[in-house]
């Protein structure tokens, strides 16, 4: 309605294409956003939403050559770095994925996202001292992180050290509905023969979830 009333006004094109990416209508979203861009060049928004929206379609090089532009337009914006960092990730270029978070961090070491990317590239580089390292420091700069508090428990899981149980319990606490939390609970409790703790965390589970087919395996 109010793009009707102002047909000229860039910002309610790029607030309609973000709407169309979270529906997942990729046609109606880069239309938009191609408007948007017609209407107003220089904006490193527009090319943020650009690139969601190549991501969601798979099209790692243009969602790139779309950051590029944004950094082009804005060198110290950390949405675009932060974004080019967890392309990189995803695309297995560590390297450049730390590189980008660090810059982000640069700029504001305050927020968790570039502590969180950098953690989980160290991790999957094989760095896991490191990787530990930054998804502390992600928690110590948003305490309610779920993610980072799920792959300390992994890690320490993984080694069967307690620490484990400890990160388990604060996920649960950060997001009591994160079902992989309980799973991941109640398999340490398992693992280490402690069976009452562990059924009475797979019943929890299976509250939040009966179709965890898992947890009634494991029962």
């Amino acid at each position: 309605e109010q793009i009707r009333q102002d047909t000229s006004n860039a910002l309610l094109y790029n607030q309609r294409a973000r709407y169309h990416i979270g529906e997942q209508n990729v046609n109606k979203a880069l239309s938009d956003i191609n408007k948007a861009l017609q209407l107003e060049e220089n904006n490193p928004e527009f090319y943020i939403t650009l690139s969601d929206i190549y991501m969601l379609m798979g099209q790692g090089v243009k969602c790139e050559d779309a950051l590029e532009k944004a950094l082009k337009v804005d060198p110290d914006n950390i949405k675009a770095m932060l974004k080019m960092g967890e392309l990189n990730f995803i695309l297995k270029d560590y390297p450049d994925a730390i590189k980008y978070t660090n810059k982000a961090i640069e700029l504001d070491n305050t927020i968790a996202t570039p502590y969180l990317i950098k953690g989980y590239s160290y991790l999957e580089g094989g760095d896991t001292s490191r990787a530990i390292k930054n998804f502390n420091v992600a928690i110590d700069k948003d305490p309610g992180n779920y993610d980072a508090y799920m792959q300390l428990a992994f890690i320490y899981n993984s080694r069967n050290i307690p620490l484990a149980r400890d990160y388990f319990e604060n996920a649960i606490k950060v997001d009591p509905s994160g079902t992989e939390a309980y799973y991941g609970l109640a398999m340490y409790h398992q693992n280490n023969l402690e069976i009452d703790k562990a059924i009475e965390t797979y019943e929890a589970l299976i509250d939040l979830d009966p179709n965890h087919i898992r947890a009634y395996y494991n029962l």
